[in-house]
């Protein structure tokens, strides 16, 4: 089994990445996003970004910094199907080391990441989603507290792979495919 994860900061490409790799390459597609975002659904609570930080940080202080790692872990072992698994979501040094300690030398780590945080923004406000940042001092305070939450920075430096996103989505995609190939 072959499991890649993309992290990085907001807008930065990196579930452009794992939509990618499950579209062109067969990656089965698992979202640590998708399970805080079922929390906010079973509580009737908006998923902004805000709200999803809470969320995150609330389970983290009851359940501890493992939570939502290991539900990623169990789903990744309880699916005896796939060979190729790309994950969304990790963002702490913990799911990166509990991803390392689980499943060792088929775990990959990719940090995609732009020169440009401006490019970046704009990127989101295109998408136009709710939990998107729709003004500049917007967009650096989630950078920042996605830090203070996540602390981004120590993962970056546990990556194992770089990708850097300042072309066109062609670009990255020529970038994937030449990762995937050297991996195989």
């Amino acid at each position: 089994m072959r499991i890649i994860t993309s992290i990085g900061p907001i807008g930065s490409g990196k579930d452009t990445v794992i939509k990618y790799l499950s579209e062109k390459h067969g990656f089965k597609v698992i979202s640590m996003g998708d399970i805080v975002r079922e929390i906010a659904a079973s509580k009737s609570i908006p998923a902004t970004r805000e709200n999803l930080h809470k969320i995150s940080d609330d389970y983290f202080k009851k359940y501890g910094k493992k939570y939502f790692i290991n539900k990623v872990v169990e789903a990744i072992k309880a699916d005896k199907t796939a060979d190729k698994v790309a994950v969304t979501g990790l963002r702490t040094p913990i799911d990166v080391k509990t991803m390392k300690k689980e499943f060792g030398k088929q775990f990959v780590l990719i940090f995609v990441d732009m020169s440009d945080p401006k490019v970046r923004f704009e990127r989101l406000r295109s998408r136009k989603e709710t939990r998107d940042p729709q003004a500049w001092e917007e967009f650096l305070k989630q950078n920042e507290e996605e830090e203070q939450l996540f602390c981004l920075s120590k993962t970056h430096k546990m990556a194992d792979r770089v990708i850097y996103n300042d072309g066109g989505l062609e670009d990255l995609y020529k970038k994937v495919d030449e990762l995937e190939q050297a991996l195989k």
